[in-house]
């Protein structure tokens, strides 16, 4: 039994050395959205740490290509590659166009207690402004808008980080993060390229109550034993 439960502690801290986290399973959504409270159109889903990718054209605008990516316990990268608009083409010319990248399925060991966003433009078109946002969702659903994490309004190139502490308790169904991207083209034809970054200050955490519980027993242990050694001296 003593050989068995060694072998158990053994494994047990090897694993929490190397790392070793519970498999997850967390969904991308990929929506866009004509005008500010416009229906959200879902354009892609798929597996977070595989990634998806959506182009294609809506409201006026030529989306290249969409991406996003979580390959960590939370670390949502997402970024509009090379959007552009014709003032000629359908919808219209004044209305922003959002996009939203919402990742379900978090855990609150995933969220951990601060959560950094990073929100940047690489190129915009001169006329043009965007607005990027971050959102916690502690309910969990997709493209939700629980509680603003990071904000920033941006005419050009550039890029700002906000780190937020948090405190989640997720519902049944996991928290989520979205990203928000409001272009404004004001009626210009130009691009834009942009992203957003959204990671958490620590992954999956290993259960307390075997770390913990060890020392805590060794040390019980060691205690009742130099008491019952100094008694049989006193004693003899």
């Amino acid at each position: 039994m003593k050989v068995k439960l060694t072998v158990g502690l053994k494994a047990i801290a090897a694993c929490a050395l190397l790392g070793v986290v519970p498999a997850r399973a967390t969904t991308i959504d990929i929506g866009v959205a004509q005008g500010i409270g416009g229906a959200i159109t879902t354009e892609a889903s798929g597996n977070g740490s595989s990634g998806v990718t959506w182009g294609g054209f809506f409201g006026g605008f030529n989306f290249t290509a969409v991406t996003a990516q979580d390959p960590t316990p939370l670390h949502l990268s997402s970024g509009t590659l090379d959007v552009s608009f014709l003032p000629s083409g359908q919808g219209s010319s004044t209305a922003p166009i959002l996009v939203y990248v919402t990742e379900t399925g978090l855990t609150a060991a995933q969220v951990g207690q601060a959560l950094k966003s990073t929100l940047g433009v690489t190129s915009l078109s001169q006329g043009w402004s965007e607005t990027e946002t971050t959102y916690l969702d502690v309910s969990g659903n997709a493209y939700g808008k629980g509680t603003v994490l990071a904000t920033a309004s941006m005419n050009g190139a550039g890029s700002q980080s906000f780190t937020t502490g948090v405190t989640p308790t997720c519902g049944p169904s996991g928290c989520s993060i979205t990203e928000v991207y409001e272009l404004f083209s004001n009626g210009y034809a130009g691009y834009d390229i942009s992203s957003e970054d959204v990671q958490g200050n620590v992954g999956p955490a290993p259960a307390p109550a075997i770390g913990a519980g060890v020392p805590s027993v060794l040390a019980v242990g060691a205690m009742l034993l130099g008491t019952t050694l100094l008694s049989r001296r006193r004693r003899s």
